[in-house]
């Protein structure tokens, strides 16, 4: 018997459809772009054009216009409140001011026919330079600020010239130390216009006593009393540190003579970390992504030393210290989460966080 063998046909595979194997690759690639864009955005850091510590020190400058004769402490010296730090050498100074004394002691009362007048103008022009003296007071005290703040940025410059000791600290402290020249000079014009003013003033006031003094004696037909002669208050030349802390720089040697108001030196507070923070300066193109609370890391110049803080506030636009005239950049204040180790002036870099979106 015979047997047919039938053989079994496979059935034949259908043709895949292309269009949905072309959608699944598109959607495979926007799912890795969209994933690539959220990494991306995650670890997105905005790095600054510069930064410094920044923080609250306190300047001691003299009272008086002398030489320094003796420094009673040294850079790093702990200090207290009230504690004698220099000397300044008042003979000079004293000794003029009772020769003024005296002169003003020789002048006889003017003899003017009219005498009523006369006070009436004294007290007119009396009246003028109060007024008058006020205002180059307030120009004095502007330009002592400036001054002060000007010699500040010269010593930033000088403490981050000692970290990084490259041609572009080294052109930044000699552009420092010219706007602080320039702003002494200035300071120092205030004053003597201050003094002459005062001087001027003191004149006028001197002229309206000796006439009232001659009118008396012109009514009362009697010889008055000359007026009794005034001991003009020595000067002391102590100088004290006005807090507790430690001295960061010494601006001045002995022997130097020194401006009233000129910066002797800085005294870093204690407990100064809780006052510091930092200023970074990041491009004007970026001013669209800082905003307050982004994170920060902090990095120090000299040594790597990393530090945390957040931004406390951005700024407007400003010219970099030392940089190119005209061009501008966003300082932004960072609050620093712990500031040990740190010192105002210090040379750092700034990496900021950005956000997912």
């Amino acid at each position: 018997m015979s047997e047919e063998v039938q053989s079994l046909e496979m059935p034949t595979p259908k043709p895949k459809n292309r269009l949905s194997l072309k959608l699944s690759i598109i959607l495979a690639l926007l799912l890795a772009g969209v994933c690539a864009l959220l990494f991306w955005k995650l670890g997105a850091t905005l790095k600054s054009q510069a930064a410094i510590v920044d923080g609250m020190v306190y300047t001691v400058s003299p009272e008086i216009s002398a030489p320094l004769q003796s420094l009673l402490v040294q850079e790093g010296s702990p200090v207290e409140a009230g504690q004698l730090v220099a000397r300044m050498q008042v003979t000079g100074y004293n000794r003029d001011l009772q020769e003024a004394q005296d002169e003003i002691a020789k002048l006889a009362p003017p003899d003017m026919p009219e005498i009523a007048s006369r006070i009436k103008a004294a007290e007119a022009a009396e009246s003028d330079a109060i007024a008058r003296l006020a205002g180059v007071r307030h120009e004095e005290e502007a330009k002592q600020r400036e001054m002060e703040a000007a010699v500040l940025a010269h010593v930033q410059a000088q403490l981050a010239m000692r970290t990084s000791y490259d041609a572009a600290s080294k052109r930044r402290e000699a552009e420092a130390r010219k706007a602080m020249e320039h702003a002494k000079e200035q300071f120092e014009a205030a004053s003597r216009i201050r003094a002459a003013t005062s001087q001027e003033l003191a004149r006028i006031r001197y002229e309206v006593e000796q006439a009232k003094m001659l009118a008396s004696r012109t009514r009362y037909a009697r010889q008055a009393r000359p007026a009794p002669r005034q001991t003009p208050p020595r000067e002391s030349g102590e100088i004290t540190a006005p807090v507790t802390g430690r001295v960061l720089k010494i601006s001045a040697k002995n022997g130097q003579n020194l401006e009233r108001g000129e910066p002797l030196l800085l005294i870093l507070p204690d407990n100064a970390d809780e006052t510091f923070w930092v200023k970074a300066w990041f491009a004007k193109s970026d001013q669209a992504k800082l905003r307050p609370d982004l994170t920060c890391k902090i990095v120090r110049d000299s040594d790597g030393s990393v530090f945390s803080g957040h931004v406390e506030s951005v700024l407007p636009p400003e010219p970099l210290p030392g940089a190119t005239p005209g061009e501008e950049l966003v300082p932004v204040r960072i609050s620093l989460d712990k500031s040990t180790g740190l010192l105002p002036g210090d040379p750092v870099s700034c990496s900021l966080r950005l956000p997912w979106f």
